[in-house]
Parts: C-alpha cells; structure tokens; sequence
C-alpha cells in the first residue's frame, strides 16, 4: 500500500520492550482510504530493520467511536 501521510512516533533508544502510548488524530474530512496502515521498525545506524505492519479497517473502526 502506497502512503500518503507518513507519522512517526518518538524513538524509545535501548529498551527492550518499548512503550509508545502515544495517539495520532486524523480528520475524517481527508481520509483518503479506508484502510490505514502501520509499519513498526527498529531504528539503526545503517538501516532500519522492518519489524512488521497492521492494517485496520477504518469502517469497522469508526463504528466503535
């Protein structure tokens, strides 16, 4: 999936298990999807290394709000 915004949350350096609890707000006005993608990786010198990704269904989310 291509993106068209692109977030990125605070580095958590030397922790093993890493705790973000952080929230990105979207307008529903410029969503230009129904789905949204998040790509988790691990930051390095040389390259980051991909660790993973979710999709969510924004619809079916929506309907929870």
């Amino acid at each position: 999936m291509g993106s068209l915004f692109h977030y990125c949350s605070q580095l958590e350096a030397l922790r093993s298990n890493p705790e973000w609890n952080q929230v990105f707000a979207f307008s529903r006005d410029r969503i230009q999807s129904m789905m949204l993608e998040v790509a988790v990786k691990d930051k390095d010198l040389m390259k980051d290394d991909f660790m993973g990704w979710v999709l969510f269904d924004l619809v079916r989310e929506m309907r929870k709000v």
